[in-house]
């Protein structure tokens, strides 16, 4: 019933005419997303276009979308890497090559394929914003791939003193255990963590690897690197002493006492070999042989390394 007498009652099954709605834009939306120049209040086409406009940078924004995927992709593989490879369970069965993979080695992947990731966005920002004749913010864009290219060279730089000591260790302990297949492995300091103390050692189950310490393996580096074979520390003496230990381990030599002995016999080679002069490396085998004599242990273990080289049959 039409209680208003200036309206005429409308028909049975006659649509109502209603007068268009007017959307008020900057009600809804905020200040930042409005496009300069619309009118928002008149419902004209101007105020479609401003929605579909608005909607355009809503799903542009950072948090949404394929971005992500992406990253919760790349932080999955790199945390399962992480967890395959902290305590190289792969390399020391299966691989015999002085390259192996780690954390570290993950870390640099995930680095190097945002790079990868972030140029290619740049590459098609700058061509998209040419295309469009529209401005172009530099600042924003080179952010992420400045920020993954320093990422990749700090981490690369540790990746790559952990490569070149292992590739630059195994000769050494090829020839002196005589076995081809025989790689070097520093262990990782995460796996380490949790691991042995120990300044080198060999597993029974994959003899064909000698485990250094990565603190001995720091040694060898700025010993080879950095002073350029010359005036040989006492702990640099050590960890080379232990390279050619674990290398007599690696070539079936199970006592102690007797991979000690054979180390002497082969350490003056060797540190020549790796290229240090033969006056150094005489010094060094003189006086790693002169602190064995005055060893003593303190423990059981300790006690397995003490001994008379001279009743010990020659390895050479």
């Amino acid at each position: 019933m039409n209680n208003d007498p200036e309206k005429p009652e409308r028909p049975a099954g006659q649509a109502t005419e209603e007068a268009p709605r007017r959307v008020n834009i900057s009600a809804i939306y905020p200040t930042e997303f409005k496009p300069a120049g619309l009118e928002y209040d008149d419902g004209s086409k101007e105020s479609a276009d401003a929605i579909l406009e608005v909607n355009k940078l809503k799903r542009k924004h950072p948090l949404r979308g394929r971005k992500v995927a992406f990253w919760c992709a790349l932080g999955s593989i790199f945390l399962i890497l992480v967890a395959l490879f902290a305590w190289n369970p792969l390399n020391d069965n299966f691989i015999h090559t002085p390259f192996d993979f780690g954390p570290l080695t993950a870390l640099c992947a995930a680095f190097a394929l945002a790079l990868v990731f972030g140029v290619a966005r740049l590459i098609y920002q700058v061509a998209r914003a040419a295309a469009k004749k529209q401005k172009f913010s530099a600042a924003y864009h080179l952010f992420v791939p400045l920020l993954m290219l320093i990422s990749l060279g700090v981490a690369g730089w540790f990746e790559y003193k952990q490569q070149y000591i292992q590739f630059y260790l195994t000769p050494s302990v090829r020839k002196v255990s005589g076995v081809d297949t025989a790689v070097v492995r520093c262990d990782r300091v995460v796996g380490n963590l949790f691991g042995a103390t120990r300044y080198g050692y060999v597993n029974y189950d994959s003899r064909g690897i000698a485990h250094l310490h990565p603190k001995g393996c720091g040694e060898i580096w700025n010993w080879a690197k950095v002073q350029n074979h010359d005036k040989t520390t006492d702990l640099q003496m050590h960890a080379l002493d232990t390279v050619t230990h674990e290398a007599m381990h690696v070539g079936g030599m199970d006592s102690e006492l007797g991979a000690t002995c054979g180390s002497f016999e082969w350490i003056e080679d060797i540190l020549v070999d790796l290229g240090a002069s033969r006056v150094e490396a005489k010094r060094v085998a003189q006086a790693q042989s002169k602190k064995h004599e005055n060893y003593h242990g303190n423990t059981q273990q300790q006690k397995q390394y003490e001994g008379d080289c001279s009743e010990v049959p020659s390895v050479r």
